[in-house]
């Protein structure tokens, strides 16, 4: 259809037999139709479906459709996407991870690129997005039946330099419905179950990306469910021996306060070091220190690929308190073969 675009169609039965007759009951059909939307300037890019589901009828509320849209010139970007699964939406011959619900979502991107000579920044690129989900009850009729349960919005506004350095900021809205309490620290004093709503700001920078050493952090802080929250994150990479050594070094920190509960600053350090032997034997380590678990971790897989998509594996980790007394041990061993 118009070239690059195209319709597809899916049908899938499952029924139970006993001996030659259909066992009753025990049905399950999907049927569907697909349009996938890719223009000749390649600017436009898009997927539509309606999927319904049959058990020995017709089910009410029993499908499942989305629109998914994208737009992207080089200098606009717009995304749109919207799904809705209903309750009674079931598809036997595959995963379903959740029904009864609506989901809004777009994006918005501008690039603005310096027309002066010589100039340092490349590109200037404000962004706007929105995800909110809704929980959907068929027996109530109207706009009544969708409950907000989560939402992410965000207005981000980022400058990408001449050298690949970036630097970003941005404010988020967020919104978390709990199901059930949740113990965020381990301590027995849970985060009641509820719909939450709060708020943050974030700046992340990362320099030459070009370079053997590459930098890159992010400091962010705000509210966080009913109390508040100051994050702290950093890269330090280096890449001057590619593709025979590359070696990461990261550090994380929130510092997460409670009115009414303890407190807790958990910090995470952590580093990987990757060596490649040749473009068949590699070697990755991983190293991490948890101070919320009171765990070092040290983990190091060793992978021969000895033919196509087939490879052995050597895994070591060890895990220690934060006195170096040892918890556990492990020496796994995989051997995978693909023919």
């Amino acid at each position: 259809v118009w070239n690059r675009s195209s319709i597809g169609a899916i049908l899938v039965n499952k029924q139970a037999f006993d001996g030659a007759r259909a066992i009753g009951g025990q049905r399950n059909t999907l049927a569907g139709l697909d349009f996938n939307l890719y223009s000749n300037n390649n600017y436009w890019r898009g997927k539509i479906f309606y999927h319904q589901s049959f058990e020995d009828g017709f089910e009410i509320d029993g499908g499942a459709q989305a629109v998914w849209l994208n737009y992207d010139d080089g200098k606009w970007q717009f995304a749109y996407n919207h799904e809705y699964v209903g309750s009674n939406y079931s598809a036997e011959v595959g995963f379903v991870p959740r029904t009864g619900y609506f989901r809004f979502e777009h994006f918005v991107v501008r690039n603005f690129f310096p027309k002066r000579k010589n100039p340092i920044v490349f590109n200037h690129t404000p962004k706007i997005y929105y995800s909110q989900y809704w929980n959907s009850d068929p027996n109530i009729e109207g706009f009544e039946r969708f409950l907000s349960t989560d939402l992410n919005a965000w207005l981000g506004y980022e400058v990408t330099f001449m050298n690949t350095a970036s630097l970003e900021f941005k404010v988020r809205e967020l919104q978390t419905q709990l199901t059930q309490d949740f113990d965020l620290f381990g301590n027995d004093d849970p985060i009641q179950a509820d719909n939450y709503r709060y708020r943050d700001a974030s700046v992340e920078w990362q320099t030459n990306r070009r370079k053997d050493f590459v930098f890159s952090g992010l400091v962010q802080g705000g509210q966080f469910y009913d109390g508040n929250r100051l994050s702290y994150r950093a890269n330090l990479s280096y890449r001057g021996w590619r593709p025979w050594l590359v070696v990461d070094l990261n550090f994380r920190r929130d510092e997460i306060r409670f009115d009414e509960r303890e407190d807790d600053s958990p910090m995470l350090i952590g580093s990987n070091i990757a060596v490649s032997f040749s473009q068949k034997i590699q070697c990755n380590t991983f190293v991490q220190y948890n101070t919320q678990l009171d765990n070092f971790n040290v983990n190091t897989r060793f992978q021969w690929r000895y033919a196509p998509m087939s490879d052995l594996f050597f895994v070591y980790t060890d895990n220690y308190f934060d006195d170096f007394r040892a918890k556990n041990r492990a020496l796994v061993l995989r051997l995978s073969y693909w023919w």
